[in-house]
């Protein structure tokens, strides 16, 4: 009996090498697995770095970029606002220019009517007098 027990625990002890043999491989192949997916996400990480490297720097450009626009956007609103103000200024010396002129030439008018009245009463008076020193000659 104690031979039949021996042979039992022999192969026992087989089985359980040769399970251990296959679970040691399965566990290698496992490890292998995972260090090449370790290295694939390694490498995929350095890559995603880069990337982020490279959008940082993309993003610091752009922020540059912005930060000069908004700069001119600031520029072009104090000129339009300087514009503003010209045409504000404009119109007014417009309208007081207009106004002025309407004014002379309403006095102008007058002063037409006036010279033609002169010019009238000037060719009367003339007639008058020429009337007069006719009659007055011998």
């Amino acid at each position: 009996m104690l031979g039949y027990a021996l042979i039992g625990a022999v192969i026992v002890l087989g089985t359980s090498t040769v399970s251990s043999q296959i679970q040691h491989y399965q566990e290698r192949r496992v490890v292998a697995a995972q260090a090449s997916k370790l290295r694939n996400l390694g490498a995929a990480n350095e890559r995603a770095t880069r990337r982020i490297g490279v959008l940082e720097s993309q993003n610091l450009d752009q922020y540059t970029t912005l930060a000069e626009h908004r700069g001119e956007i600031q520029r072009q609103d104090a000129a339009i606002e300087r514009l503003k103000h010209l045409r504000r200024a404009d119109l007014k010396a417009i309208t007081t220019l207009h106004n002025t002129l309407a004014a002379h030439h309403l006095a102008d008018q007058r002063v037409q009517r006036e010279l033609q009245q002169l010019e009238a009463n000037n060719a009367a008076a003339r007639s008058a007098i020429q009337a007069t020193a006719e009659k007055g000659k011998p």
